[in-house]
């Protein structure tokens, strides 16, 4: 083929290699499709035995597929699964005669929905000719199906289809083919004996070869297979096609590149005598200088100390909103709340309609409890001897809790992508370099460019300097003004983050602030320095104190708004029990101070 069709072949693929697979009696059989010469033809068998167990059983079918598969040299190639029996609910249905295959699937799904089987989940249905003017209609649980898939994307499979083979469906070999009715399949000529025959047919393979011969259309005929995407068995070849163009953008993009870069070093040798220039004011503007160094200085700490007020923990604001929440015949006993945790909470109820309205009161606190209270465990007991109560433990996401989101995202998308037509794959994947030819004008040709357009101009940027520095000595009071607020903010930060953990001082502050709430701080025990990433180094300090609710409260907000000695605190965990007989509360603090360098 030459001309205008050669080329375009040249940029096209066929889809020649399909694996079918199946699991009857514990055994897994697996069989390869290939196209050649004109025609399908069965180029392998393979079978193996599985014990996992139930529970396992799909993970392990899609394992011990991809290493037979691999064994072949067929791991990148397609696969269809044939369901085991009772994976799938199939009956016999009639239907008027002569009516369209789409209108066929259509009026199969209506008889699914009619006789309730999957109670309104979704579902995928599907029918193929029974004879006698009967259908065989099957149906699949969606969830189902979604399961089998994520088994074989994580074996490293690439899941064409699954398909319901149907009872009377049975392959015969007849020599060097397996036939089905009027439909003949050809066996490879390796897998042949001396006689031209074939001698190893397995029955259990048939139903491996049914959803792969329908999607790769060997059976000329509708069957029960559904598809996870286009069925295209000829396309664009998306790979290619990017290739070329990712060559023919490295060209250009390279090109550019050297073009940048040569005026960049031109710009570069241009500018050296006016940096020379600069360099004589370096005197004039060297108060001028240190003022920006300090304002850097103070902007670096208030950026560091607003990363750790993100870090902090809702605790005082935990422990108000639950002081918001009374319920008569209610009493709470613990709470224990680590941030990035469950709030745990333990307590106990006159009767269950107590409980009940607790529960109720905390649901409708969208707000702050987004997911509502989970009811970890609720008995009767009578240890208290005043008759008997409800002891109940919650468990309560604090302003939401984030989910492991990402592996199911990654799932989604691949399983978006691989239901693409290849003309979307190449639409996807010319998108993709579209992005990267963007990502690099953006993150380098433009920036470049603005580097050599401010050397071009660093020269004229001198005397605007000269003129900078005349209006800085005119400024007088203002100048001042700028230079004391800085300086007390200075001191500020200073106190928040010392050059030093002190230890002592700290205790010393937290002592006198709990006097001054009307707490007893019962003990102090602190923990190991941590070295953290943003430079800063931070001790963990556990304080236990005890008092009535509202000293607790008002010590918490004190402590986190840094009055305990000026210290910047974070709270990142407490625990809270009440007293014996209506005795002072007992909370232990998780907090953590912090210092500048290695304290």
């Amino acid at each position: 083929m030459s001309g205008w069709d050669g080329f375009r072949e040249k940029w096209r693929r066929h889809v020649t290699c399909v694996a079918g697979v199946a699991l009857r009696d514990n055994m897994l059989h697996v069989v390869g499709l290939e196209w050649r010469n004109e025609a399908w033809e069965a180029s392998f068998f393979c079978h193996v035995m599985l014990q996992a167990p139930e529970a396992e059983l799909v993970q392990d079918l899609a394992e011990k597929t991809a290493c037979l598969l691999a064994e072949k040299g067929w791991e990148q190639e397609r696969v269809v699964f044939a369901l085991p029996e009772g994976m799938a609910t199939v009956f016999e249905e009639s239907f008027p005669p002569g009516t369209e295959p789409e209108e066929l699937q259509e009026m199969a799904r209506y008889e699914v929905e009619a006789r309730g089987l999957f109670s309104g989940s979704t579902f995928r249905a599907a029918c193929a000719p029974a004879g006698d003017g009967l259908q065989i209609v099957a149906a699949v649980a969606e969830s189902q199906l979604a399961s089998i898939y994520e088994a074989f994307l994580s074996a490293d499979l690439e899941l064409w289809g699954v398909a319901v083979p149907p009872e009377n469906f049975s392959l015969l070999c007849e020599g060097d083919a397996l036939s089905w009715g009027e439909e003949k399949l050809k066996i490879a000529p390796q897998l042949l004996g001396e006689d031209g025959t074939f001698h190893g047919w397995d029955e259990g393979a048939s139903a491996a070869i049914y959803g792969a011969a329908l999607m790769v259309q060997a059976i000329h005929q509708p069957g029960l297979v559904f598809p996870f995407g286009a069925v295209q068995l000829s396309g664009w070849a998306c790979g290619r096609i990017a290739l070329a163009a990712c060559a023919v953008v490295f060209v250009v993009l390279a090109t550019l590149t050297s073009w940048d870069a040569y005026a960049y070093f031109t710009a570069q040798k241009d500018v050296r005598q006016a940096r020379s220039d600069l360099a004589m004011l370096y005197g004039d503007t060297q108060h001028m200088e240190e003022e920006r160094e300090e304002k850097a200085w103070v902007e670096q700490h208030d950026a560091a100390l607003r990363t750790l007020t993100e870090e902090a923990g809702p605790a005082p604001a935990v422990l108000a909103h639950l002081g918001r929440l009374p319920v008569d015949g209610i009493c709470l006993d613990k709470l224990d709340f680590s941030a990035g945790k469950p709030l745990i909470l333990e307590g106990e109820a006159v009767t269950f309609d107590a409980l009940a309205e607790y529960l109720q009161g905390i649901s409708r606190d969208t707000a702050f409890f987004p997911n509502g209270p989970q009811l970890r465990d609720s008995s009767r007991s009578d240890k208290s001897g005043d008759g008997e109560t409800i002891h109940f433990s919650l468990e309560l996401d604090v302003m939401g809790k984030e989910a492991p989101w990402l592996k199911q995202m990654v799932s989604r998308v691949l399983r978006s992508v691989q239901a693409m037509s290849e003309r979307d794959k190449l639409a996807l994947a010319l998108l993709v370099l579209l992005w990267l030819v963007a990502g690099w004008w953006f993150f380098f040709h433009a920036p470049m460019r603005e580097a050599v357009e401010a050397m071009q101009v660093e020269s004229a940027q001198a005397h605007a300097q000269l003129v900078d520095v005349e209006n800085y000595r005119q400024q007088g009071q203002s100048i001042e003004a700028a230079e004391k607020a800085q300086k007390e903010r200075h001191q500020f930060l200073m106190k928040a983050l010392p050059l030093e953990l002190g230890q002592g001082a700290f205790i010393g502050g937290l002592e006198r602030l709990a006097i001054a709430k009307h707490l007893l701080l019962a003990g102090v025990q602190p923990g190991t320095v941590i070295a953290r990433p943003d430079g800063l180094s931070e001790l963990p300090v556990t304080v236990k104190v005890s008092g009535d609710y509202f000293s607790l409260l008002d010590f918490l907000s004190a402590v986190s708004s840094g009055q305990a000695d000026g210290r910047f605190v974070i709270v990142r965990g407490m625990t809270v029990e009440a007293g014996r007989d209506g005795g002072p509360l007992s909370a232990t603090l998780s907090l953590s101070i912090f210092a500048q360098g290695k304290g």
